[in-house]
């Protein structure tokens, strides 16, 4: 059932003036499931939207064809939840393809090795949902090559010690949930320990290139006091992605620059 016109004007006008379009079913259970023809007119309002960059189509019957229609089309969004619909390997290669979203959610679909595979050299996504899509310790050690991804969460997949321990030798993951899982207790305290030199490695490099001034701070403060309750704790490379993408990823993190926790402490 296409999406109703009034919603889609709506869209289009950049109204209501919100980052975030819950389109989902299990929000929208009392109409039909959408499918791949019914997305044709919202990826045209969205094309025309200037706000929204969050977009949830969770629980509908979108399969590959709809995946294809999205990554094809979506420019302006950052953050897709395609929760179980029906998508296999073809709509994620195509999803893999997009160069403009950084979060992907996938979760109980079916694209098994040869749609995980196709994420391995993705340069854009920074956190990526796969749980429960059969995928095994060759599609998620295909993935492990990539350099681009902070967060994964690959619950409830075929996947042992052999898998989990593909991504001892990645440096840039920095969170990664592997339960449901067959990996065993010592595997993941060793991946636990690499995730953390990970984070403190990232810290180093944009306390290197990216230096954060007292000016962004500042202003990070006033704008967002609900997003710190103990600044401290948020860590330089937390802070330098609010900066440059308007969000908090609340990463673990050692310890911010003195520079900066004297000028929060100053302004306190």
């Amino acid at each position: 059932m296409p999406i109703d016109e009034v919603i889609l004007t709506q869209i289009a006008y950049n109204e209501p003036n919100k980052k975030e379009l819950d389109l989902s079913y299990r929000t929208n259970s009392g109409q039909p499931k959408l499918k791949a023809t019914d997305i044709k007119s919202l990826v045209i309002a969205l094309a025309q939207n200037t706000i929204i960059d969050h977009l949830d189509l969770g629980f509908h019957d979108l399969g590959d064809e709809g995946a294809t229609i999205l990554a094809k089309n979506l420019t302006r969004i950052k953050h897709i939840q395609l929760r179980e619909n029906l998508i296999g390997p073809q709509g994620a290669q195509a999803l893999a393809s997009n160069r403009y979203f950084i979060e992907l959610g996938l979760h109980g679909n079916n694209i098994g090795d040869e749609g995980i595979a196709a994420f391995a050299n993705n340069t854009t996504l920074e956190e990526l949902r796969i749980g429960n899509n059969d995928i095994t310790n060759h599609g998620i050690k295909l993935l492990a090559t990539n350099n681009t991804l902070f967060s994964l969460i690959s619950r409830s997949n075929r996947i042992n010690d052999e898998g989990v321990g593909a991504w001892l030798s990645n440096h840039t993951l920095q969170k990664a949930i592997f339960e449901g899982c067959f990996a065993s207790a010592a595997m993941n305290a060793k991946l636990a320990e690499k995730l953390q030199q990970n984070q403190r490695l990232a810290a180093q490099l944009a306390a290197e290139q990216n230096p954060i001034t007292k000016a962004n701070l500042k202003a990070f403060i006033k704008h967002q006091p609900a997003n710190v309750p103990s600044l401290l704790e948020l860590g330089l490379f937390a802070v330098k992605r609010y900066i440059q993408q308007g969000t908090i990823n609340q990463a673990q993190v050692q310890m911010l620059p003195f520079d900066l926790i004297e000028s929060y402490q100053l302004m306190r």
